[in-house]
């Protein structure tokens, strides 16, 4: 097997099939190029540590309405040391008919008394 066998594009009969796929890649555009036009209102926006984000609410709001039947799975999550937890996240959601899947990671500093340095909220921590 030559190397260049692995490399080869796949030709496409013009067909009914590929029609539709071509169709259904289009409407998945369309989709995209709505969902991404969205302005999200201001009171929905907030700002923690110089950075901006939506909170859960909102974003399963958004979800709901463009990808019915989302959902998201914690993979593993992880302390680093005793200032921080990372969370490995899996969002699966359906595009159309399209079964999609990203993952993604985070990281939150673990909340700690001022007296005594004791971690505190860890569940709020995990959740967030």
């Amino acid at each position: 097997m030559n190397e260049n066998t692995n490399n080869k594009i796949m030709e496409m009969p013009n067909d009914e099939a590929t029609s539709s796929i071509l169709h259904l890649q289009k409407l998945i555009d369309e989709s995209h190029r709505v969902v991404s036009a969205i302005v999200t209102p201001k009171e929905q926006i907030f700002t923690n540590q110089g950075f901006d984000y939506v909170q859960l609410g909102y974003m399963k709001k958004i979800a709901d309405k463009y990808y019915s039947g989302w959902s998201f799975k914690i993979i593993k999550y992880e302390f680093v040391g005793q200032e921080a937890v990372c969370v490995h996240g899996r969002l699966k959601w359906c595009d159309l008919g399209v079964w999609r899947e990203g993952d993604m990671l985070d990281s939150h500093d673990l909340m700690k008394k001022r007296d005594t340095g004791k971690i505190i909220n860890i569940g709020n921590t995990l959740k967030a």
